[in-house]
């Protein structure tokens, strides 16, 4: 969740970094995120941390040019899982589910 679109905007907003090259990341700053506490008894939480998770492994996976459209997809789906936790409301709104069933359905069951 630290890298995803979510949090980065969060600490651009915190920090003094935004448009600089080799921004500096304050532990101050760091304190001041809003990192989600994961409800592991919630199944509607914990699958999403799972589903993080293994798109995370995947990528770590796929590090050379040829999967840099895979890396780039599965890099969107989890900013999108990480809206789904902090914004679950607005997230039933939009379609994550297609885009997650549509991954697992190219996966063949690797997912």
């Amino acid at each position: 969740m630290l890298n995803s679109k979510y949090i980065n905007h969060i600490h651009e907003s915190i920090s003094l970094n935004k448009g600089k090259i080799f921004a500096k990341v304050l532990l101050k700053n760091l304190a001041k995120l809003p990192i989600y506490d994961i409800d592991f008894k919630n199944e509607v939480e914990k699958g999403i941390h799972n589903n993080i998770v293994t798109i995370v492994k995947v990528i770590c996976e796929q590090h050379n040019s040829e999967n840099n459209i895979k890396i780039l997809l599965f890099e969107q789906v989890v900013d999108a899982l990480v809206f789904e936790l902090y914004f679950p409301e607005h997230m039933k709104e939009r379609i994550i589910q297609l885009k997650l069933n549509f991954i697992k359905s190219r996966f063949h069951g690797k997912w």
